[in-house]
């Protein structure tokens, strides 16, 4: 049997197979384990757009890379590919050479187990109106989804995505890849300031849309496809739309300073015809210059940022460098950058285009400093200043969330020209650029609140003590003195023992009592023996009278505790009483403290009764304990164990005999043995009284090479004449980070030339305090209910989903832990912004008593709070417009994508122009009139340029017209409406229009529209006043009910809608009747009821008093 599985918690199950539903017929196996580790993690999409046709790759991360396609198989696992989806497409992999399919995509910021899968996305090879693709808007713009599929392999399955993967529309729509429409051609590229102008755009990624459907064209018919266009910064209304040409109409120029609607998710301009910083905004995309340095002293400081495009320019030669035009995200592209040992600089320029009226405020992740510029038009006045400074390095996609800088107050479209400085003084650095915009709801990237969970220990990093002895024999005015030494053995079950700080060895020295764990180190001892006896013992004086050494015996399972004392100080070392005890060992601190107020069940129903079992089995912290405690046998009894130990006291051996107390001389030699940390030299020869400088050196040399003092700097100190037992001893004590040295790093002293051979080296090594660990109870703010979880063993989608079963909270969006500096351990719980929207109780910790740590403790706080505030970080180019030297650009968007020009210029430009525009400067009359039995009225049109269109001149492909009321004698004719009534054109010439208007044009004032094909409408029509004669000629129904209200239509010609519904007046039998619907041939009325039987007189009137 091979089977899907389901969606499941980190953890190990049973499998159960049933037949046909039959228990009898069953079987089960242990066990199938649901692991983060075999679950694919879609990282990021590079790059994250591009057009229909375009290549790109999938950055995944898994346990293993893929080595084939997937095949039919029998049985067993497979690591292979089946597909990869960008929305419910296929992008084509090249069939059968996985090698092409599948390459190494290292970076440190996604991890070292990451692989690209290269694919092509699927577009039409061609458009034929005629025979159209066999797959319904394959090519066209939209934001996608993408999803690889893994089949037939456990190191597969369904994808978990990381948070950096996500790109969000302006809405909050979150999305991983944006297929961009692209401009080619514009024609014409000038057209009446009026409107009217027909416009044809070829490029690609345009909706296939019936022209001949209005509802169609304007996403009504449930179509999703939507297309918008501005040109010259009014709308343009498509008429007809396919893969590769739109066809648009376009409306007259907006008035200065006017911004044009759109109901696109991204504006699509406020204007493009304002020039800012020098430049007009354009279309998608921003400018990127990379500028490559020799080295990192030829970068220009944080100060001299301003270089960049000045006096440093993308091919000098000095410089060298590449531009490009980023298309998806406001990212630095690191495959453009200096390699890793490298330096260079990179620039960033384009407008942001606010895509609602709301607050913005810019942000920047750098490596290593970097500098934000805007430009702005503000009261009519161009205004211009830094709008955040990054003087110092920051990993990437660690965005500052708790700050607000230099927020902006922009208008729905208003573009800002933004202009982006960095450097990079060493190894792999980019730069993002992110925004937070003010929001008043929550939307998919609104801030979500993060708590960090905090355990902290009294950690003791390890250490490592060299140590040169020699002879402990005293010379001073009165002589030699001698020394005062005993031993103290003791050998245990296991060498482990020793490292385990709950075993105690308790002594009556001299009728002083003393106890002190056998892990703690030679100075530790001495410092608790000495202190019981005589006091502190700080002091070059003590620390020469009294001393500790500690011998590891050849079977590793004794050690021999030398105590030693200056013969005048303690003359005798008696002691009188020796034990093995059991200590407490490393414990966590006392509880939490208690809450200022009594908690609260959120369900008062689910709290148990006070005094219950049930409350204190709630109450107890058996399963927390049980939680925290590793598997594994009981823990015998200690006490009885130790009883079993040997101890044993006895007088030290003869000493050497040494007739003065003098410093060795030659040298010594330090060595390195075991590990994976020796990175350098075998050994570094010293003098016998070295400086912490040379052993500092010599520990560098040994196990630090080629890393930098951020990454390895252990501390040393040397302190002299310190009593080792019987002996005076030399000790460097050497302190060592915790990482990259590992435990079984072990550095050597071996005697060196000239070394006297009554000396004696010994290291002592103490090994850091264990790292914090155990678990935790958590409560949400003052409720009762509490979560119990293991903060380093628990996976983190099982920490989640124990968060989500606390009233109120459901399942953090993510959870990153991580060691700080060796004494803490984080937990941040990044909460769902919809799931938890805005600021959130705090967690609160109820015990910590399962952790584990030398004085654990845990704390919850608030990284930062959680907002409605959208973030866009990094800043997806949607909202990005490049910046051009021209006015004019086009703005184009399907399906709320925006679109890219891709004209071998780079400007896709439209305007408005007078010289293109016809003139209407005159008309016949501006009051028209029917007699009774006259069916048309003459009207005459004076003004110029009525002959421009037809073949050869620009746009001449058609009436700008998309009224089917609209008539006219040829479709390259001149055409003339009256309150959207053809008037039938009888002579034209470019100076004059006569024609006919029918008797069916509404009365009122009513608008003028002359349509030159190719050109548009002419400017300067005035509206007509038509005098028209109202009539009915018929009602519907004829017979209406004296009671109750009932609706019945008016039929005839002549009626004056132009004032509204509301300014008609109707009434019957001289009862008022409301008009609820009106146009020029008909009238929906609502009878009210009343009027007696028989016949009734039905007038009708305009509020004005016109019949």
């Amino acid at each position: 049997i091979t089977c899907v599985a389901s969606p499941g918690l980190s953890g190990r199950y049973w499998v159960n197979v049933t037949v046909d539903g039959d228990p009898a017929a069953s079987a089960s196996a242990w066990s199938f384990s649901y692991t983060l580790s075999r679950t694919p993690l879609l990282r990021a999409i590079r790059p994250a757009a591009g057009p229909p046709g375009a290549s790109t790759a999938v950055i995944v991360g898994t346990t293993s890379a893929l080595t084939r396609d997937c095949a039919p198989t029998n049985w067993g696992d497979s690591d292979c590919l089946g597909g990869v989806l960008f929305g419910d497409r296929l992008c084509d992999l090249p069939e059968g050479d996985v090698a092409a399919v599948v390459n190494s995509a290292y970076r440190s910021r996604w991890g070292g187990t990451t692989f690209g899968l290269n694919c092509t996305l699927p577009a039409p090879r061609a458009n034929n109106p005629l025979l159209p693709s066999a797959v319904p808007r394959l090519g066209t713009a939209a934001f996608l989804n993408v999803t690889p599929l893994f089949e037939a392999t456990s190191r597969g399955g369904a994808l978990s995505v990381a948070k950096t993967a996500w790109l969000y529309t302006p809405d909050g729509l979150p999305y991983m890849y944006a297929q961009y429409p692209e401009v080619y051609d514009i024609s014409p590229t000038a057209g009446s300031t009026a409107g009217g102008t027909r416009v044809t755009i070829r490029g690609r990624g345009f909706p296939n849309l019936d022209p001949n459907d209005l509802n169609d064209l304007n996403g009504l018919n449930g179509n999703r496809d939507t297309v918008e266009v501005l040109l010259g910064g009014a709308p343009c209304v498509v008429a007809a739309s396919s893969y590769d040409t739109l066809v648009c109409v376009t409306s007259p120029r907006p008035a200065a300073g006017a911004a044009a609607t759109a109901t696109s998710a991204v504006p699509l301009s406020y204007s493009n015809t304002v020039r800012i910083g020098g430049h007009y905004p354009g279309m998608r995309g921003a400018e990127y210059e990379v500028y490559p340095l020799p080295s990192a002293e030829a970068a220009p400081g944080f100060r001299g940022l301003w270089r960049l495009n000045t006096t440093m320019r993308v091919g000098d030669a000095q410089y060298g460098g590449t531009a490009a035009v980023l298309m998806d995200r406001v990212e630095g592209l690191d495959s453009l950058a200096a390699p890793d040992a490298g330096a260079h600089c990179s620039r960033v320029k384009g407008f942001f285009v606010a895509p609602r009226a709301a607050s913005y405020s810019f942000t920047l992740v750098a490596d290593d400093y970097a500098q934000l510029n805007g430009t702005w038009i503000e009261n009519g006045t161009e205004v211009k200043r830094a709008l955040y400074n990054a003087t110092s390095w920051n990993y990437i996609d660690n965005w500052n969330l708790n700050e607000k800088p230099r927020p902006l107050s922009l208008a729905a479209g208003q573009p800002v020209l933004l202009e982006l400085n960095h450097c990079n003084t060493i190894s792999r650095g980019v730069l993002q650029l992110g925004v937070r915009a003010s929001s008043p709801d929550t939307r998919p990237n609104s801030i979500g609140e993060a708590q960090r969970l905090r355990v902290t220990t009294a950690h003791v990093p390890r250490s490592v003590a060299v140590k040169l002895l020699y002879g402990g024999r005293t010379t001073g005015s009165s002589g030699t003195t001698a020394v005062t030494a005993v031993w103290v053995s003791v050998t245990v079950d296991d060498a482990s023992r020793f490292t385990d700080w709950r075993l105690g060895l308790s002594l009556v020295v001299e009728g002083a009592s003393v106890t002190f764990p056998l892990a703690a180190t030679t100075a530790e001892i001495a410092a608790a023996i000495f202190g019981a006896l005589l006091g502190p013992s700080d002091t070059a004086a003590g620390r020469a009278a009294f001393g500790v050494r500690k011998v590891r015996q050849a079977d590793n399972r004794t050690i021999t505790i030398e105590l030693g004392a200056d013969a005048v100080v303690l003359p005798t070392l008696l002691i009188s009483s020796a034990r093995l005890v059991e200590l407490p060992g490393l414990l966590p601190l006392p509880g939490p403290p208690a809450a200022a107020a009594a908690c609260k069940w959120a369900n008062p129903l689910l709290a148990p009764v006070a005094g219950s079992a049930a409350a204190e089995a709630y109450g107890s912290a058996a399963s927390l304990l049980a939680l925290g405690r590793r598997p594994g046998p009981a823990a015998p009894n200690l006490t009885a164990l130790y009883a079993t130990f040997n101890l044993s006291v006895q007088p030290a051996p003869a000493l050497m005999d040494a007739a003065a107390a003098a410093v060795p001389g030659g040298t010594w030699q330090l060595t390195v043995a075991g590990g994976s940390s020796t990175t350098g030299t075998t050994a570094t020869m010293l003098p016998y009284d070295a400086t912490p400088d040379q052993v500092y050196d010599a520990v560098v040399s040994l196990i630090g090479a080629g890393r930098t003092t951020a990454d390895f700097n252990p501390t040393v100190t040397v302190t002299a004449a310190v009593r080792e037992g019987a002996y005076l001893a030399t000790i460097w004590n050497i302190t060592l980070p915790d990482w990259p040295v590992d435990d079984s790093t072990t550095l050597l002293p071996l005697p060196g030339p000239g070394f006297p051979a009554d000396a004696l080296l010994a290291v002592e090594v103490r090994r850091a305090s264990q790292l914090p660990g155990g678990a935790v109870r958590v409560a949400l703010g003052a409720a009762c209910e509490w979560a119990e979880f293991r903060i380093l063993d628990d996976p983190v989608d099982v920490v989640a989903s124990r968060l989500a079963s606390l009233p109120g909270l459901g399942a953090p969006e993510r959870i990153s832990r991580w060691y700080s500096n060796d004494t803490s351990f984080n937990l941040v719980f990044e909460h769902d912004p919809q799931t938890n929207p805005g600021d959130q109780p705090l967690l609160r910790v109820t015990d910590w008593q399962a952790l584990v740590g030398p004085g654990a403790s845990a704390t919850v706080t608030t990284d930062y709070a959680g907002s409605n505030d959208q973030f866009f970080g990094p800043l997806p180019v949607d909202m990005m417009q490049l910046a051009v030297g021209a006015p004019g650009s086009i703005r184009l968007a399907v399906n709320g994508v925006p679109g890219a020009c891709a004209h071998p210029s780079g400007l896709c430009a439209f305007g408005h122009d007078a010289a293109a525009t016809p003139n209407v400067t005159g008309v016949s009359t501006p009051l028209l009139g029917f007699g009774a039995a006259q069916a048309t009225a003459e009207l005459t049109i004076l003004g110029r340029g009525f002959e421009r269109g037809g073949a050869g001149t620009a746009g001449g492909d058609g009436s700008g017209s998309t009224n089917s009321s609209s008539s006219s004698s040829s479709s390259s004719a001149v055409s003339v409406t009256v309150g959207g009534v053809g008037c039938e054109v009888v002579r034209s010439n470019d100076t004059s229009i006569t024609c006919l208007l029918p008797r069916a044009v509404p009365a009122g004032l009513r608008p003028l529209a002359v349509l030159v094909p190719g050109w548009g409408y002419a400017a300067g029509a005035p509206p007509l006043l038509v005098d028209g004669t109202m009539s009915v000629t018929a009602l519907s129904p004829p017979v209406l009910a004296f009671a109750g209200r009932t609706i019945f239509s008016v039929l005839g010609e002549g009626v004056d809608e132009s004032g509204g519904c509301s300014a008609l007046r109707l009434s019957l039998g001289g009862l008022a009747c409301a008009v609820v619907a009106c146009s020029p041939t008909a009238l929906t009325v609502l009878y009210p009821g009343g009027v007696r039987c028989g016949l009734g007189a039905l007038r009708t009137r305009r509020q004005a008093g016109r019949v």
